[in-house]
């Protein structure tokens, strides 16, 4: 774009074409990228194996952390934000790895492991982040739950003594809701519940002594072997493969006598205590409120048990695979690129993206790669296609909504901004002054001052003009001190800017991501400065600005020139609203669950469907979709709009629907494992088939699709809670006897069947929590009045 911009200023002014005119931009470009290249061959080499490889060593690191948490009974808001945190922490290592491992059939590297091996090591770790994200995910729902219900309990004593002193009746948003699930609470609890908790609580900690530090072990064993790989990539002693083999082969067998005996431990510790009302023949009885509570308990230990359980199977396995690469690999060497065709395939094919982090756009959120199998059973995104449209149409309307959509504004104010920037250069009266006054600067300044949403266009501006002043101060501190009132001592300032320049460096490597904009215009501010100084003392020519001072002050009027200019094509016709592009993503992500949704409903019970790798992908994919959104909804804040929502609304609805894709997910993942006797089992337990809590279901997702995307207040009386609706099916349906028996309790599939079904639960309670949160942010309409609900 810089180079264009030299063309269309210089240019017109010339007697005839001249194809180098750019030659003072691209050979010290050239020079720059020679130097990068030779810096990156001989000083310190780094391949892209050797950083993914240590990516890899610090996503490890990462993982162990959820196996360190202790059992808290009480979960506080502030525990709750440090395991989210963790969360995010956790995704923000995996979202680093990725890029590497797109760009690994590139690869040149020398040392022990190639960039196959590492490739190979990518479904074992998806396995193991699923697998501690959901261990993770039973302590952050517990917590959650909690302060659910303490809150609802809180809203519900406020909203009572409102009522009373209000004539008029005012309701606070979502009191239908909070009151069904109020008496959905009140039937489930008694005062024994907290220490029937508390008990399980404690039980778990006691079994779970030697596998937690089993599983640590066994990812430090892991870690160790590759950073033994890493970091002997140019000489390795002989001995060094057998010890790491030895090492890794002796924690695996740890982990695999730790698991075994928790399996049977916890089992027989939570079956056979004696607080479970069994008969003499083994069954369970539910007579009274204490047994359901202590059969909820158990299913809670159950759940955490599987869930470790599966953590641990899949550490096994990671460990397993890191063991065969060991062993396979015991000689340092060079190895080649994989494959040029593999590695550039997002370069050659329309359907594939480049391996680097972007922006998420609305419809990236659609983009899937559903499998064929997947598309056999159900007609994903938008249901069986509609009736073909015209072809000329169809590229009229698509035309139209390009000019129209945010992206196509983007382009067309960016080619406002150049001509209307650059029409003085090319003007006979105006030329030399432009030229004098190096205007092209502000031409490039209200070019890549445009972004296409307007709360990362304000937080960038304001970071570009606060490096400018920071930048600007500082090269003009480095100019006086390394020159005073000379010309321009190079001794100088070469030794001042050398103190300068690892001031930037250092702020350029360890400054948050968020800072980079003002680091690099300071740093860029700082070297103008300085540079167009000793050029006016030992290069005259025309239109130099002057030194220290003078040339400060031109760099600040253009830098403000040149955003002044994309203010004015950013707001103008309408400003570009960031926050109506997370709605619609966030609204595209439901509209996404739902696919998920119906994907798994159809799919239930099919024994050829290998759902458990589908369903592991299509989740991962839509997380890391939905972290793009981090960025955009952190940025929020910078927007002046008369939007209900805000960041921390928009944060939690991003969380709920992080909450439902992973339980889809673990839903899906458990249930492919069940006998069909449970399979069939689950689905009449919770109503999982029934058309009626399907459609339920099916409702509540689309109002909160559409209220997301039109702003709309969804009506006051929905379906919701869906957990009390599980229970009035369950009466409906006369499903009050569980049928449960001691044996049936130690079962392996039993534990898989209890992981299903608190996902299932974990899945109806965000949604539940969902329109609560679109409530709270939209209100309510079509109200009902308050003498028909006390009938209902």
């Amino acid at each position: 774009m810089i180079i264009t911009d030299i063309f269309i200023t210089i240019g017109p002014l010339l007697p005839h074409f001249s194809g180098t005119i750019p030659r003072t931009l691209i050979e010290p470009a050239a020079v720059g990228v020679g130097v990068g290249l030779v810096a990156s061959i001989f000083l310190f080499p780094q391949s892209t194996s050797h950083q993914a490889l240590y990516s890899v060593e610090k996503f490890l690191q990462r993982l162990r952390n959820p196996l360190e948490l202790n059992f808290v009974e009480e979960g506080s808001s502030a525990e709750l934000k440090k395991l989210l945190k963790l969360k995010g922490h956790i995704i923000t290592e995996y979202k680093s790895l990725v890029p590497l491992i797109g760009f690994l059939p590139l690869d040149i590297s020398f040392g022990t492991w190639g960039a196959e091996d590492i490739i190979n090591l990518q479904t074992p770790l998806r396995q193991v982040l699923s697998s501690v994200l959901g261990l993770l995910e039973l302590h952050i729902s517990r917590f959650k739950s909690q302060i659910r219900i303490s809150s609802a309990m809180g809203m519900s004593g406020q909203q009572k003594e409102k009522l009373e002193e209000n004539e008029k009746g005012f309701r606070q948003v979502g009191h239908h809701q909070v009151s069904q699930f109020l008496g959905l609470l009140n039937d489930l609890r008694n005062p024994e519940s907290k220490t029937i908790l508390q008990g399980t609580v404690e039980l778990l900690r006691q079994s779970s002594a030697e596998i937690l530090p089993a599983c640590i072990k066994a990812l430090d064993t892991a870690i160790m072997a590759i950073k033994n790989a890493n970091n002997h990539r140019w000489f390795r002693s002989s001995k060094d493969g057998p010890v790491v083999v030895q090492d890794c082969l002796s924690a695996l067998e740890i982990l695999t006598t730790a698991r075994e005996a928790f399996a049977r431990e916890t089992t027989n510790r939570l079956v056979d205590s004696n607080v479970l009302p069994f008969d003499a023949n083994g069954n369970l009885s539910m007579a009274d409120a204490s047994s359901r509570n202590y059969l909820q308990a158990t299913m809670g230990g159950i759940i955490y048990q599987e869930q470790l359980l599966e953590v641990s199977r899949d550490i096994e396995a990671l460990l397993r695979k890191v063991i065969a690469i060991s062993e396979d690999r015991k000689k340092v060497r060079l190895w080649f690129p994989i494959s040029i065709e593999h590695g550039l395939s997002w370069l050659l094919r329309k359907d594939e993206e480049a391996p680097i982090e972007g922006p998420v756009e609305e419809t990236g959120l659609e983009t899937q790669n559903w499998s064929d199998i997947a598309q056999e059973k159900l007609r994903i995104s938008r249901g069986y296609s509609p009736r073909p449209r015209n072809k000329f149409a169809v590229i009229i309307t698509n035309t139209y909504n390009w000019f129209t959509s945010y992206e196509g504004l983007y382009s067309l104010k960016l080619v406002v901004v150049t001509v209307a920037l650059a029409i003085p250069a090319v003007i006979p009266h105006s030329a030399g002054f432009y030229y004098r006054e190096k205007g092209l600067w502000g031409l490039i300044m209200g070019q890549t001052a445009l972004l296409v949403y307007m709360s990362e266009y304000t937080y960038a501006v304001i970071m570009r003009l606060v490096g400018t002043v920071v930048g600007g101060v500082l090269g003009l501190a480095a100019w006086y001190i390394g020159s005073g009132r000379g010309p321009g001592n190079p001794y100088g300032l070469a030794a001042i800017l050398g103190v300068f320049l690892a001031i930037f460096m250092w702020l350029r490597l360890f400054l948050p991501q968020a800072l980079l904009q003002a680091t690099i215009m300071g740093g860029a501010t700082l070297l103008l400065v300085v540079g167009y100084s000793f050029d006016d003392t030992h290069i005259p020519q025309y239109g130099n600005p002057g030194i220290g001072y003078h040339v400060f002050w031109h760099r600040l009027v253009l830098v403000i020139i040149g955003v002044c200019a994309s203010i004015i094509v950013q707001i103008f016709p309408r400003p570009p609203s960031a926050v109506r592009h997370v709605q619609n993503s966030l609204s595209t992500a439901i509209r996404r669950l739902s696919d998920h949704y119906a994907l798994t409903l159809s799919t239930w019970g099919n024994p050829e469907t290998d759902m458990r790798f589908i369903c592991r992908q299509l989740a991962l994919e839509l997380y890391e979709s939905l972290s793009l959104l981090d960025g955009p909804i952190a940025l929020l804040g910078w927007e002046f709009s008369s939007s209900p929502w805000d960041s921390t609304m928009m944060r939690q609805v991003k969380t709920l629907c992080d909450d439902i894709n992973l339980a889809l997910a673990s839903l899906t993942i458990k249930s492919v494992d069940l006998p069909e006797t449970l399979q069939e089992r689950l689905a009449e337990q919770v109503g999982l088939l029934d058309h009626q809590v399907i459609s339920e279901i099916m409702a509540v997702l689309s109002v909160c699709e559409q209220a997301l995307k039109t702003n709309d207040a969804p009506p006051e009386l929905l379906p919701t809670p869906l957990l009390k609706r599980i229970i009035e099916y369950r009466r409906r349906e006369n499903l009050s006897e569980l049928h449960l028996n001691r044996e049936m309790l130690k079962d392996e599939n039993y534990r898989k069947y209890c992981v299903a079904l608190g996902a299932y639960v974990r899945f109806v309670g965000a949604l539940d929590d969902l329109v609560l949160v679109i409530k709270e942010a939209l209100g309510e309409s079509h109200i009902v009045s308050r003498d028909f609900l006390a009938k209902v």
